[in-house]
């Protein structure tokens, strides 16, 4: 219509949720930044100009994390986050109460928008309480300045979950991962056959999340060895068998 306004936010965000088709002249029109795609940072960009630059920006973003556990989704950045967008799957419902005022929520089976209309309430967290199952594919997070950070997903469990070490037996590296539920110390240890520490994998606090580790057991003889792992409370071994 020869305007930019808030029914263009509503037209993007039809096509980004709703799965509404723009014809050619449409997405030309509503690829602000001119990346060749149709997204939440198109959106920002609109909102940039329908406030004409009337509030303070906050801290560019250059990195985003997004946070799943049994209960929130999590939009973490090193700036002030004023969008983002999920490529999700799952039967979830999203519930809103937490999201900052003057924020919009968008969601669909496959994507989840949320984006500030007015500028003002911008943190480097944003939290999205859920219920049901859901998983995040991809993301992307942006700030006033409509930068474009493609986000990393970090799922926590709700459980310690330690993995059977591969291969077994091995020579002379074999491998796990774990997954921890909370911010803790870590102490992942090798003993042999005697009781003896042979190797000490990881000894130090880890925030929650999942991880992987390895032993390479080059310098040690042929034999059976005990992999002991200890989480706060939570303690599991496993018996490794090293051919050479």
């Amino acid at each position: 219509d020869g305007s930019i306004n808030v029914l263009d936010i509503l037209v993007i965000v039809n096509s980004i949720v709703g799965g509404v088709s723009l014809n050619p002249a449409e997405a030309e029109a509503a690829d602000m930044n001119f990346d060749g795609s149709v997204n939440v940072v198109d959106i920002i960009a609109i909102v940039n100009i329908i406030l004409s630059d009337g509030v303070g920006k906050g801290e560019s973003i250059n990195d985003g994390t997004v946070i799943v556990n049994s209960e929130n989704i999590i939009i973490k950045s090193n700036g002030s986050i004023a969008g983002f967008e999920l490529d999700v799957n799952g039967d979830f419902t999203l519930n809103n109460a937490q999201l900052p005022s003057g924020w919009n929520l968008y969601q669909s089976d496959l994507k989840v928008l949320a984006f500030t209309i007015d500028g003002k309430q911008l943190s480097n967290e944003i939290t999205i309480p859920y219920t049901g199952t859901i998983h995040v594919q991809s993301g992307i997070v942006t700030d006033l300045y409509s930068s474009v950070v493609y986000t990393e997903t970090m799922v926590i469990p709700d459980t310690y979950v330690v993995s059977a070490l591969y291969p077994n037996p091995f020579n002379p590296v074999t491998q796990f991962e774990y997954a921890i539920p909370e911010d803790v110390n870590v102490n992942i240890t090798v003993y042999d056959a005697s009781g003896s520490k042979v190797a000490d994998i990881h000894n130090g606090f880890q925030n929650a999340g999942s991880y992987s580790a390895s032993w390479d057991a080059g310098n040690q003889p042929s034999g059976i060895y005990f992999v002991r792992f200890i989480a706060g409370e939570f303690t599991t071994s496993e018996k490794v068998m090293l051919l050479k």
